[in-house]
């Protein structure tokens, strides 16, 4: 990603590229703020790894893998009148 940033910056694009990207980090936060990005979508890192343990445990201490229902995860859109 940082290097599609620079390179927009460098050909001085940002107004006529529309460029969304994911995760939200101190790079992208900073290009979304200034307008290079127009949009961030960000996953929910942190449940979709609790999810994950709590799975793997519990197959563990069941001793078999049983199907486990879908995993329901919100995403966040962040663009830069929200930051």
């Amino acid at each position: 990603v940082e290097g599609i940033i620079k390179a927009i910056y460098e050909a001085k694009k940002s107004k006529s590229i529309v460029l969304v990207c994911n995760e939200l980090m101190s790079s992208t936060r900073l290009a979304l703020s200034e307008g290079c990005i127009d949009m961030i979508i960000a996953t929910p890192l942190t449940k979709m790894a609790q999810a994950v343990v709590e799975t793997f445990t519990h197959a563990l201490s069941q001793k078999q893998v049983l199907p486990q229902p879908a995993l329901q995860l919100t995403v966040e859109l962040h663009v830069a009148e929200n930051l």
